[in-house]
């Protein structure tokens, strides 16, 4: 998958996996959407529900829903997470984490029985620190 070293892909294909956590971090450039596509493409199955909140959509994903961002009208990704988290869906990608309570919806996503796929970005970290 990708060009991972053996090890690397085993601990990849156990944490998507995994029934709750999150996963993907590094720098811009570094192949973090890459890898996050790949890795739901391989766990999209009739019986497993794939939302993802995206700004914007990059890539369609047949067999998931997609929503894109929109902050004009008011549909944040933190809006979005809300929505998905009374849905109750298997695995949750967040394209992009811009503020603190994005971040505390995905962790609590995470915490609460669901994959959370989430690219860490500088403005996550930050929003992340301030919540230890």
């Amino acid at each position: 998958m990708l060009g991972f070293r053996e090890e690397d892909r085993k601990r990849l294909e156990k944490a998507v996996h995994s029934p709750m956590g999150t996963i993907f971090a590094g720098p811009s450039g570094s192949g973090k959407s890459t890898t996050m596509y790949s890795a739901l493409q391989q766990e999209i199955h009739p019986e497993v529900t794939i939302y993802t909140v995206e700004d914007p959509v990059e890539h369609r994903m047949p067999g998931s829903t997609q929503v894109g961002v929109n902050h004009k009208a008011g549909i944040t990704e933190a809006a979005v997470l809300r929505a998905f988290l009374r849905s109750d869906p298997d695995i949750i990608m967040v394209g992009n984490v811009p503020d603190l309570s994005t971040a505390e919806l995905a962790m609590q996503a995470a915490i609460t029985g669901h994959l959370v796929l989430a690219l860490y970005t500088r403005s996550m970290l930050l929003a992340l620190s301030s919540l230890f």
